[in-house]
């Protein structure tokens, strides 16, 4: 068994690492990364970031790592929507209202829709409804997420295929997952995570070039603005040991019932000779009477 420590080092890409592990004694290896460990600094809205109301695109001009609701609220004002104010609710949903126009959000872009509460993949159509007092208002009934999706995966070029999403674009997204991390981190504080739920069976050439991505639960990558250290275990020849006792457990089944298909046989024979002999005993019995 191998272990080893690696990071990132392009700070473009935080959440991606390139590794080269040595090959190992056997055609196939398990691997398992089975910590991980970064700071919680996650891009969650960043330059170019835009939101879309009554055919008019809004754009955000400043990255952001750590927003609460009524922080973003305040950035949503400052857009400048025209004749739109952003507000929240009793439950921190989104609430959008205007005097005497309507109110029709018609795009987002990704991490706008994660923080106001909104589909991520479905095309947006939201209307206002006309309110008591002359007031257009538009409540956004799903409370955002203010740090990325609530469970991130570490996903990698290598393995099996372990995951898949019928959500996105309406088509089924597969993924090779080595690690699933549950929303147990805040922002700006150290993310540890170990790993008991997965490891993957890959062809020891291919340990030669490997790569791990960081993405949310949507399968998209999250911008990080701290290095991520991982540590990876490689076993070697477990494969080959758990194909041996496969086989070996099929061909006893094969000789078992082989062996049965013989017994069988010749248990037959065996009572064909007996009925052969009685038969021949009764006529000579047949002949002395008569």
């Amino acid at each position: 068994m191998a272990e080893y420590t690696i990071a990132s080092d392009n700070d473009e890409h935080y959440n991606r690492i390139y590794a080269y592990f040595e090959p190992v004694n056997s055609d196939m290896a398990t691997m398992m990364v089975t910590g991980l460990t970064t700071n919680c600094c996650i891009k969650v809205l960043k330059d170019g970031d835009y939101l879309t109301v009554n055919d008019v695109k809004y754009q955000f001009v400043n990255d952001y790592t750590q927003l609460n609701h009524e922080s973003f609220i305040d950035l949503l004002n400052d857009l400048g929507v025209l004749d739109i104010s952003f507000g929240l609710d009793y439950c921190k949903r989104i609430v959008l209202s205007s005097f005497g126009s309507d109110i029709v959000i018609n795009d987002a872009s990704y991490n706008v829709r994660l923080l106001m509460g909104l589909h991520p993949f479905d095309e947006l159509d939201l209307e206002s409804e006309f309110m008591e007092g002359y007031v257009n208002s538009l409540t956004i009934q799903t409370v955002g997420f203010m740090l990325s999706t609530p469970v991130l995966y570490l996903t990698s070029n290598i393995g099996m295929k372990a995951y898949m999403n019928s959500q996105r674009s309406k088509n089924t997204q597969n993924s090779k997952i080595l690690m699933r991390i549950n929303n147990s981190f805040s922002a700006n504080y150290p993310i540890n995570a170990g790993n008991a739920d997965f490891s993957t069976l890959v062809a020891s050439n291919d340990l030669s070039n490997v790569e791990f991505v960081l993405v949310d639960a949507n399968m998209v990558e999250i911008e990080l603005l701290s290095p991520m250290y991982l540590s990876v275990s490689i076993k070697m020849g477990i494969s080959d040991e758990k194909l041996l006792t496969m086989t070996k457990s099929v061909v006893g089944a094969m000789n078992w019932g082989e062996e049965m298909k013989n017994n069988d046989a010749n248990k037959r024979a065996a009572e064909l000779r007996n009925y052969d002999l009685i038969s021949t005993m009764n006529n000579e019995t047949m002949k002395l009477i008569k």
